[in-house]
């Protein structure tokens, strides 16, 4: 099997199970009767550039479509940026935090 094939198998089964986890925490939150916060302010849609799952037109139509998302694409980066270097935490801490970088 190459890397490429193997790679797009682990991130499916990742993106599988990270689909039945949010499902999961959404049920217990029901029973529970702990309600999420509210959110506020405008979302942010972040994109690999190189994505293979998400293009660009898909992303493109997803701001349009409910609460208008703010659309930001990493170059060099595949279907799930990781945050961890300087400039996606930057990204990230402006979002949460409304720090600039």
């Amino acid at each position: 099997m190459t890397d490429h094939r193997w790679t797009a198998i682990v991130t499916i089964v990742a993106l599988l199970v990270y689909v039945r986890l949010i499902f999961q925490v959404g049920s217990a939150r029901g029973k529970s009767g702990i309600k999420a916060p509210e959110m506020t302010g405008d979302p942010m849609l972040v994109r690999g550039a190189q994505s293979d799952l998400l293009s660009s037109t898909t992303a493109q139509e997803m701001t349009q479509r409910g609460p208008k998302a703010r659309l930001v694409e990493l170059d060099g980066i595949g279907h799930a940026p990781t945050f961890v270097q300087p400039d996606q935490i930057a990204l990230a801490r402006e979002f949460l935090l409304g720090q600039p970088a």
